[in-house]
């Protein structure tokens, strides 16, 4: 797919706890899910700043204070 549609993800079923997967020499941060029967974390896009981190947030129904950072 050359041009990809900026639809906002389908929301989270309730086992599935929104998450930012932060890495700690680079500060790239990950946006996506926690698994609840698993435990393990689930990328769904990239977060290049602030502005997306505080739309991603939005979009999963947190605010920045309230989401879990993973690092």
């Amino acid at each position: 797919m050359l041009f990809r549609s900026k639809k906002a993800p389908p929301p989270l079923p309730p086992d599935r706890e929104p998450a930012i997967r932060q890495s700690i020499c680079t500060g790239e941060m990950t946006g996506g899910y926690i698994d609840g029967p698993d435990g393990r974390f689930h990328e769904l896009r990239l977060l290049r700043d602030g502005a997306e981190k505080a739309a991603f947030c939005r979009e999963m129904g947190v605010t920045p204070e309230q989401i879990r950072i993973l690092y």
